[in-house]
């Protein structure tokens, strides 16, 4: 049925009101205002967190570069001859690490900073997504940078601090000052903290040198068994005063028609240098093992070298030649592990036999670079070349071909030493003292890490 008139306005004026839907819009726009206003208080903590997070990434960034300096520097201290790229081996390297940077003190064991403290050289790396472009510099300069890289990877700056004074010189001690930085290498090698550097960590750590040689020879010639050289001529001396033994064996001493063995100057009786029968070498020499170096407990090696062979062998200052053929080595496998051209002034560990001799000009070492050469086996010199360091083998062979070999220095055999030819060999105890002090590897102290710095 229609709807009436009357129907329409009643229907028409029982309709909403148009105030009641701006009330309901109101609240609407106030509810929107307060979820505006923890949004925006939630935003801002997210963005504080941010922040937070960044600038953690970025310290973290820094003190990963610095520790892995501490273990890079190490790694520089204990390696061979390297360029001005820091690459070890390379055609065109110079010097190594130790040698660039440090010069031994030896008046007590420590170092000085080369060229000085106030002038230092600082080398550095920055990283270079999975690899590291470094920079060992041998003149100063004020700012150094690496070719290549980005300038948000991270850096590090190595330097080296010593004690003020000789009193506060732990022997062989050094330390290190890292500066870590999570970008921008050119500054972080500086020392202009400029604001483009936004995450610096100084770190410092203690280093110290296990020495490779704590215990010289007293003697010019050590054998813990015979010294067989009855039949040849034996020239040695030992002059200096607080040592002056020339021949010391744990068994019997025999040399031939003509020998000189000469002490101290001064010495009323040139015999006194000879000491044979040495009851302690000899229970000493009974202890070696059967194979050695295999075996770990060596005594007669530790007396000289503070450990027993297997550990010491496995020094990171140490060059291992491991890989002799059947006949044992030869001037072939030295030169071939980088001895001592590519790693002078470090010790070099033959695990089995070698002989010298054998048509490759032998390693013979200088003042500068004298050698410490340890041979697990026996040693056999064929030729006569002059060896100029500390020489220690389980036996020794002078061969015939030997006749015009000498040792300055020392040499030392934990069994026999026997001669088929003419032995010359002098004492150097200043030669002895340079290589007890600068030879070794260096390792971090324990608790010598800490934060802070210049």
């Amino acid at each position: 049925m229609p709807m009436t008139r009357d129907k329409l306005a009643a229907t028409h004026l029982n309709a909403p009101a148009p105030a009641r839907g701006l009330a309901a819009l109101t609240v609407v726009m106030a509810i929107f205002f307060v979820l505006a206003l923890v949004a925006a208080y939630t935003n801002r903590n997210m963005v504080f967190e941010q922040r937070m997070a960044s600038g953690s990434y970025r310290a973290e960034r820094a003190t990963a570069a610095a520790e892995a300096a501490v273990d890079w520097s190490i790694a520089m201290l204990n390696g061979g001859v390297m360029n001005l790229s820091c690459t070890q081996g390379a055609d065109d390297a110079t010097d190594d690490f130790r040698s660039r940077y440090l010069r031994p003190n030896l008046a007590n064991g420590g170092y000085a900073i080369l060229p000085s403290a106030s002038d230092q050289l600082f080398s550095g790396c920055q990283a270079n997504g999975a690899a590291w472009l470094c920079t060992c510099p041998t003149v100063a300069a004020p700012d150094l940078s690496v070719a290549g890289g980005n300038a948000n990877n991270s850096a590090f700056r190595v330097s080296f601090l010593v004690p003020a004074t000789a009193a506060q010189t732990p022997p062989g001690s050094v330390i290190l000052q890292i500066r870590g930085c999570a970008n921008n290498p050119d500054v972080c090698y500086s020392d202009d903290r400029a604001p483009t550097l936004d995450a610096v960590v100084n770190v410092r750590a203690n280093l110290g040198l296990v020495k490779a040689l704590p215990t010289p020879p007293t003697a010019t010639l050590t054998a813990g068994g015979n010294i067989n050289a009855a039949g040849v001529v034996v020239r040695v001396a030992n002059r200096h005063a607080l040592t002056g033994l020339a021949l010391q064996s744990g068994e019997a001493t025999a040399t031939g028609p003509g020998s000189e063995i000469l002490g101290p100057a001064g010495a009323s009786d040139a015999t006194a240098a000879v000491k044979q029968g040495d009851s302690r070498l000899r229970d000493l020499a009974a202890l070696l093992p059967a194979v050695p170096p295999a075996a770990p407990n060596s005594t007669f090696f530790s007396t000289f070298f503070g450990m027993d062979p297997a550990t010491y062998m496995n020094q990171p200052g140490v060059v291992l030649v491991n890989n002799c053929p059947a006949g044992g080595c030869t001037e072939t496998e030295l030169n071939a592990a980088g001895w001592p051209a590519t790693f002078p002034r470090r010790v070099v560990f033959v695990d089995g036999d070698l002989t010298l001799g054998g048509g490759t000009p032998s390693p013979a070492g200088t003042d500068a670079a004298p050698l410490l050469l340890v041979v697990g086996g026996t040693l056999t010199v064929n030729a006569g070349v002059e060896l100029v360091g500390v020489i220690y083998a389980n036996n020794i062979v002078w061969g015939a071909g030997a006749g015009t070999a000498s040792v300055r220095g020392a040499m030392v055999s934990a069994t026999d030493f026997t001669a088929a030819s003419a032995v010359t060999m002098t004492y150097d105890a200043a030669l002895l003292r340079d290589i007890g002090i600068t030879y070794g590897s260096f390792v971090r102290v324990p608790g010598g890490w800490n934060r802070g710095g210049a």
